[in-house]
């Protein structure tokens, strides 16, 4: 909202900082930045469909198995902990800690199943985070620090 009324409601061009910041949101999904989403992509002129943004929580596969995500303590501290169970194929794994307007603050790949995740550096409040496993994401979440 910053940005449009500093921009686009006076007229002005959008500078690279601001079109960065943007870009940030508009790629995210509108489930995890809300309104904002669709506001980004329309200031930027963007289709998400461009930019393979994925809409599903979690992709269904021909094998029903028990899936889940722990993501510990919350509120947390310095540290958290992200547990996959039943993610026995195991590729690609990331926590994204998100910011209140829906930009990206941390991001960290998770290597092992139960992952042991620094978040010294953020600082006291409330985060949303994602967790992405094999290009799907597959929980989203809030995360609150306390300090």
């Amino acid at each position: 909202m910053k940005i449009y009324l500093k921009t686009f409601a006076q007229d002005r061009v959008l500078d690279s900082a601001q079109t960065a910041q943007l870009m940030d949101i508009a790629l995210m999904t509108p489930y995890v930045g809300g309104d904002a989403v669709f506001s980004a992509r329309v200031m930027l002129g963007i289709d998400p469909d461009d930019y393979g943004v994925s809409y599903r929580l979690i992709e269904q596969n021909d094998q029903q198995t028990e899936t889940e995500v722990k993501v510990y303590p919350n509120p947390a501290n310095d540290n958290v902990t992200v547990e996959l169970i039943g993610y026995d194929n195991l590729q690609y794994a990331e926590i994204q800690i998100y910011g209140l307007v829906g930009n990206l603050i941390f991001s960290k790949k998770i290597t092992e199943n139960v992952s042991y995740i620094s978040v010294a550096e953020l600082k006291s409040g409330l985060y949303f985070y994602n967790v992405i496993v094999n290009n799907n994401c597959i929980a989203k979440e809030k995360l609150i620090i306390v300090k």
